[in-house]
């Protein structure tokens, strides 16, 4: 088993809060949105709201 099977593992058994620097920026949205969505924990996401 890989190392990024065995964290995801782990993550989906305990879910963590994660800090997602410069929340703006596309692919840390991106980047947030899948860990979210594959429930690994909750994204914090830093930086100024986008006008979109």
């Amino acid at each position: 088993m890989s190392l990024i099977s065995k964290l995801t593992v782990r993550l989906k058994r305990h879910p963590k809060r994660v800090v997602f620097p410069e929340g703006s920026d596309p692919r840390i949205l991106q980047a947030a949105r899948k860990f979210a969505s594959n429930s690994l924990g909750i994204p914090i996401l830093l930086g100024d709201r986008c006008k979109n």
